[in-house]
């Protein structure tokens, strides 16, 4: 009686796992669902560079979309025209004939991302890999550009030598234990944290790691989507809940000036976190 009793008890708890486990799966793709809804409708209101991330994000996944490139990059003045198609052709061909108007000295992190997106026809710059430490030592978005940067690299390693490759997965493993230990586990869920904290979980779930991200993050990510599918802060009530926060010039700041980019950006992340960590469970 008492081994009955057992096999039903594991039963029971194994179906109600599964039953748990599919519930979270179909609010993963109900998620996906109304955020690609939110973002088709706005990707011809996007910035260049969220344009860009929403290409790379599609790419990434092997995803397809109707965009029309011409239609989008008519609404653009000459210079935001230029930078577009360079871009745009470096996501599509890897190469670019107007890739000068890219590079910044005042965004080195994204130098070197560029860098790496040219490596099938540009050999890297022999301080690529110094550069790379001492910019990531920056913190907070230098390192993680930096780590996606080794990220992308990795999937081109057969355009390294062998001490490039050595150096690639040496800084690669160092940049993801700071990503964990500085901003996984140090920094909470607020409003000031939660565009960097959703790209470290994206990066580490881009590489595989899903054993360092809990299923409580992805809850607090799932319940955090506005009714229209889009993402900005990882708190919905956060405006009426926290007086404090909601008090903050900073927060004032963000809403008027940079609400459109940071939701469309933050959903954009979201969208390839939720498809990341779908793959891997």
């Amino acid at each position: 009686m008492n081994k009955v009793l057992l096999s039903t008890f594991v039963f029971l708890s194994a179906l109600q796992f599964t039953i748990a486990q599919n519930n979270f799966k179909n609010k993963i793709d109900t998620a996906i669902g109304k955020a690609f809804k939110y973002i088709e409708n706005e990707k011809y209101n996007f910035s260049k560079d969220i344009f860009f991330q929403y290409l790379y994000m599609l790419k990434n996944n092997n995803l397809n979309s109707d965009t029309d490139i011409d239609r989008y990059a008519s609404t653009l003045d000459s210079l935001d025209y230029k930078e577009f198609y360079a871009l745009y052709d470096i996501i599509k061909t890897g190469n670019t004939k107007d890739r000068d108007c890219l590079y910044s000295d005042s965004i080195p992190f994204m130098n070197l991302f560029y860098q790496v997106m040219f490596i099938k026809t540009d050999s890297l710059s022999k301080d690529f890999f110094s550069s790379l430490e001492k910019v990531s030592k920056e913190g907070d978005y230098h390192l993680t550009h930096c780590y996606l940067s080794l990220t992308e690299l990795k999937k081109n390693t057969k355009y390294l030598n062998k001490n490039q490759i050595k150096s690639l997965y040496f800084h690669h493993n160092i940049l993801e234990k700071k990503i964990y230990n500085e901003i996984i586990l140090k920094l909470p869920w607020d409003f000031t944290n939660s565009d960097i904290k959703t790209e470290a979980i994206d990066l580490l779930l881009m590489n595989k790691r899903s054993d360092l991200i809990k299923s409580t993050e992805i809850q607090k990510i799932l319940s955090s989507q506005r009714k229209e599918g889009y993402w900005f802060i990882i708190d919905n009530n956060i405006e009426n809940s926290d007086k404090t926060i909601a008090s903050d010039e900073r927060y004032k700041e963000a809403l008027k000036e940079n609400f459109e980019f940071a939701k469309e950006h933050i959903s954009l992340l979201v969208i390839d976190l939720l498809l990341n960590y779908k793959m891997q469970k």
